[in-house]
């Protein structure tokens, strides 16, 4: 107390003692001293602030994160462990840049700092990830997996502001070469199943990808719509060759935009379940297929068909070109049977797979083999 009094004291404030409390009168020169904290302030500015040891404020009651910002750090460290490396980019961003997706429209900020900053975000890939890529690529580095997560903006009619939390993904180039694998380009079959590993990984079942819309920065012919329990939540495709020429990159891009609500949202629990004590049972079909139908029409149609005892179903391969009529592909659907009690007789089987044949049949594709 007696240092405090003579710290203040001798900075020319008058000082009073009341029982524990000092009361303090300000001098008029001193108009930057208006409450308490600004007097603990001088005091330790004269005492030295690295001699008060740091303290952590008292808690009152318990915290923690919330299951959605639990859920969010799981979906950062899942895509920072398939090898990509989270960036942030800022929320002001110029108003003219190539490949803005169409029909988004940037709110403007009344008093921008800069023309580089002049609206607020509409995506998280224009410009923000994009831009990242062309500083890469400038340094000599054309080989890049990113993603971000952050918030975009909409204007809205009535000049309200809609926000949106978004993750995105890129990847650009070739991956990191390994001595027990040859180094390719990324596809949209690799960014697809980021998305479908990560959805996975925080409980959701498998996304579906559709038909999408077209959108100014996708290729119109490489792109789809990606769906979580039905619902929209984003787009998955490549890099529209005039954008990537635009952002100085070279080589195919292929990137994907997703709600990130919707996928840290609470999904079903995941419970443990027994080692299968009976063997599965594993049948091939051979079909062929529109070029340009959907494959997953296939898969959706075996589940709905097979009855309880079908574990999976899967793509496993798919061929196009001579003999092969034109229009037409060659795929191989995997079927995985198993139950739960007992072995597994051929009857049973084949009766299974004969349903599935049957209904594979009504929906247009021609069975080659079993």
């Amino acid at each position: 107390d007696e240092a405090m009094e003579a710290t203040l004291r001798g900075l020319g404030f008058a000082v009073e003692k009341t029982g524990d409390a000092l009361a303090t009168t300000v001098p008029p020169w001193r108009g930057d001293v208006a409450r308490e904290a600004d007097l603990v302030e001088e005091v330790g500015r004269h005492y030295r602030l690295d001699r008060i040891p740091a303290t952590v404020p008292a808690a009152r009651r318990a915290e923690g994160l919330r299951p959605a910002q639990s859920r969010e750090r799981v979906a950062r460290q899942a895509l920072a462990g398939l090898g990509l490396t989270e960036v942030l980019n800022y929320a002001f961003v110029p108003e003219a840049v190539p490949g803005r997706p169409s029909g988004e429209a940037p709110p403007r900020l009344a008093n921008p700092l800069s023309a580089e900053q002049a609206v607020l975000r509409t995506s998280l890939v224009v410009p923000g990830l994009l831009s990242a890529l062309r500083a890469n690529a400038r340094q000599g580095r054309h080989d890049a997996r990113l993603f971000e997560v952050g918030r975009v903006f909409q204007a809205e009619a009535g000049g309200d502001v809609r926000e949106e939390r978004r993750l995105a993904l890129v990847l650009c180039g070739t991956a990191e070469a390994h001595w027990s694998a040859r180094a390719g380009a990324p596809d949209f079959y690799e960014v697809a199943g980021l998305l479908e590993t990560l959805a996975a990984r925080l409980g959701h079942e498998a996304l579906e990808l559709t038909e999408a819309a077209p959108l100014g920065h996708l290729h119109p012919g490489q792109s789809a719509r990606v769906r979580l329990a039905g619902e929209a939540i984003g787009h998955v495709g490549a890099l529209h060759p005039g954008v990537a020429e635009a952002w100085e990159l070279r080589g195919p891009v292929f990137v994907a935009e997703v709600g990130l609500d919707p996928l840290v949202a609470p999904a079903e629990a995941v419970r443990a379940r027994a080692i299968p004590r009976f063997p599965s049972v594993e049948r091939d079909l051979s079909l062929l297929w529109d070029e340009g139908a959907p494959s997953a029409l296939l898969v959706e149609t075996a589940r709905g068909s097979a009855g309880p005892l079908l574990r999976e179903a899967v793509i496993t391969d798919r061929y196009q070109g001579p003999p092969v009529p034109e229009g037409k592909v060659s795929l191989k659907l995997s079927l995985r049977f198993q139950d739960a009690e007992r072995t597994l007789t051929g009857d049973d089987v084949q009766a299974t797979v004969a349903r599935v044949v049957e209904a594979l049949a009504r929906s247009g594709a021609v069975i080659r083999g079993e």
